[in-house]
């Protein structure tokens, strides 16, 4: 799976999704259809409840923070898409492309999340700031002591960068583990998707794609497909 079919699988999957806000009854019939879409994705009913809008700019960074680094101010992931990166809770006083992911407006009494639908301008927006987030992340399997540049190596969680770090060791020496796979996939998203995405998503990990790739470009694409997942963009 390479990542420009990630994209528009992603764009295709998250524009599909129905939005909030329709209250309609869709009758027997339309309920029916909706629990055979869950059997075929091997779903429960309550297992996700994904709607097909964002969960929103501040949020997805909030949970990025609190899952893979130490400090929840570590990184701001619109930094990767734009100069200036501002993760307020008004998003400064001028407007920013961070804006476009989705965020709350509202007079005090009534607040609702605005540019919270998936289009082909957010869309890549997300895919440029996991695709940048995601090879810092897997900076320490590149050789030469490289650095990542927006944020310290210091400031990562100590298991989220030892499963990094084991994934890289057995990329080279051929041979990963099982659990190894497992430990970064449920930092990333682990608890937002069903158990069948891990088997695909590890199914991804061991194709033919990353045959001839470094270690590094491998991790980077294995981490990317997890964060760029409609189960973690997606609200619950």
């Amino acid at each position: 799976m390479k990542t420009s079919w990630l994209l528009a699988l992603s764009v295709a999957a998250l524009g599909c999704g129905a939005p909030r806000g329709n209250t309609g009854d869709k009758g027997d019939e339309g309920r029916r259809g909706d629990a055979d879409a869950i059997a075929l994705r091997g779903a429960s009913p309550d297992e996700n409840t994904a709607t097909g809008r964002f969960r929103g700019y501040a949020e997805t960074n909030r949970i990025v923070n609190e899952r893979l680094f130490a400090r929840r101010d570590a990184v701001s992931i619109s930094a990767y898409f734009e100069a200036r990166a501002e993760d307020s809770l008004f998003f400064g006083a001028k407007p920013t492309l961070a804006a476009l992911l989705g965020q709350y407006d509202g007079d005090g009494l009534r607040t609702e999340i605005e540019n919270a639908s998936p289009n082909a301008v957010n869309m890549l927006l997300w895919y440029l700031a996991f695709d940048g987030l995601s090879r810092e992340l897997t900076v320490e399997c590149a050789e030469g002591g490289a650095q990542p540049e927006r944020f310290a190596l210091a400031d990562l969680r100590p298991d989220f960068q030892g499963s990094v770090a084991r994934l890289c060791l057995e990329l080279a020496a051929g041979n990963v583990a099982d659990g190894t796979y497992r430990d970064l996939y449920q930092a990333a998203l682990g608890v937002d998707a069903p158990a069948t995405e891990l088997e695909s998503w590890t199914a991804f990990a061991r194709g033919e794609s990353f045959v001839g790739k470094t270690p590094r470009d491998t991790a980077q694409e294995l981490l990317m497909a997890a964060l760029y997942n409609p189960y973690f963009l997606l609200d619950q």
